[in-house]
């Protein structure tokens, strides 16, 4: 890696390995019933370990990308998605040193907005919180994830 790497970006470090999730969409606007799904989430350094590389593949068939990264000029975190849908967001994040976690906002093209959240619960596992509500409160997605560390990682 560089040497003129900003500190912040050792808050991702802990996020390299593969992971096998656990999704529970919770019933909303865009999930009236909600539901469960799993994925495998593999995750690494790259371009001189400025960036982490997030590939998802999702046990429905669907698969996302996403790079993550720090923005020294901002001052923030900055993530790009993408997915096999189409669908794609522009998200920045603070981090929280006590409560160990990461939250990030993204407004969406329609208005919406969307908050993300990861709580690093110990060095194998990751509490994720998405959810997207419009200007009057309505909740559109509330999904928790749970990610675990495959072993040997």
């Amino acid at each position: 890696p560089a040497a003129d790497l900003p500190a912040e970006l050792k808050v991702l470090d802990r996020m390299i390995g593969t992971w096998d999730t656990v999704s529970i969409q919770k019933p909303a606007e865009w999930t009236p019933s909600g539901g469960r799904s799993t994925a495998t989430v593999t995750r690494e350094w790259i371009l001189n370990g400025r960036f982490v590389m997030d590939t998802s593949l999702h046990s429905n068939g669907d698969e996302s990308i996403a790079v993550l990264g720090y923005d020294p000029g901002q001052k923030t975190y900055r993530s790009w998605w993408f997915n096999s849908l189409g669908h794609r967001n522009d998200s920045r994040g603070q981090w929280n040193e006590a409560s160990k976690t990461l939250s990030w906002q993204t407004k969406l093209d329609d208005g919406k907005s969307m908050h993300t959240s990861v709580r690093f619960a110990d060095p194998n596992k990751e509490n994720w919180q998405f959810q997207v509500t419009d200007d009057a409160g309505k909740t559109y997605l509330d999904m928790d994830i749970t990610a675990t560390r495959r072993k040997n990682q």
